[in-house]
């Protein structure tokens, strides 16, 4: 319904996307139950050794607990220092391209007219940037470029599926306050809806059911 690329140097670097959220009014919301917290037992205390007969220090060196060790696999090891490789070529590419002179091209800007309506609810998914070009606030950009393009096309509520720590600095709310669920079986934090237009979801109760492309994500 909406899709915002993040330019630089004629590289995409950025994407966020929004698509209808469908409100299903005849379901029950229903949300996953919060993890129980069992609460550690403490060990037993080992019997002191008799005074007369120390433990060996041989023996001191086998009592003590080895440190964990992050075990990962040579395929994981590999995946990861090719995609290092594609991304250092990416944008080796991208910056060699932007050196080299080319013909002055005319941008063709397709602009949102305020008479065309979206949706009334929406989803954004997904949020994507670069790995090296995150934290420098393109994701931020796109998020909030889609919310002024989206309140001129009079949708009124954006839905997303993500951390709450992250979203929440955009206005999201857990949509358990509004009695809303996601068809999707997730802790009621995660799933989040900020209202474009106050009171925009006042008297709504169902679940929300996406779009089959974003359902079919792996």
């Amino acid at each position: 319904m909406l899709s915002l690329a993040a330019l630089r140097e004629d590289m995409i670097v950025g994407v966020s996307q929004f698509t209808e959220a469908h409100l299903d009014l005849t379901l029950e919301p229903k949300w996953l139950e919060p993890a129980v917290e069992i609460p550690a037992v403490a060990p037993a205390k080992p019997a002191a050794a008799p005074a007369a007969t120390p433990p060996s220090r041989s023996r001191s060196r086998a009592r003590r607990a080895e440190p964990a060790v992050p075990w990962v696999s040579l395929e994981e090891e590999f995946d990861r220092e090719r995609r290092e490789r594609e991304m250092e070529e990416v944008l080796e590419a991208a910056r060699i391209a932007s050196k080299t002179k080319a013909p002055a091209v005319a941008p063709v800007v397709a602009p949102i007219s305020a008479a065309t309506r979206a949706p009334r609810f929406v989803v954004l998914a997904p949020v994507a940037v670069l790995p090296k070009l995150q934290r420098r606030g393109i994701g931020t950009r796109l998020i909030e470029a889609g919310f002024g393009h989206l309140a001129r096309m009079h949708s009124e509520a954006v839905f997303v599926l993500g951390d709450p720590a992250y979203y929440g600095r955009f206005g999201f709310r857990s949509t358990h306050e509004f009695d809303i669920a996601c068809e999707l079986p997730v802790n009621e934090d995660v799933f989040q809806v900020r209202e474009l237009r106050p009171g925009a979801l006042e008297g709504v109760k169902g679940v929300v059911r996406f779009e089959p492309e974003l359902r079919e994500l792996d």
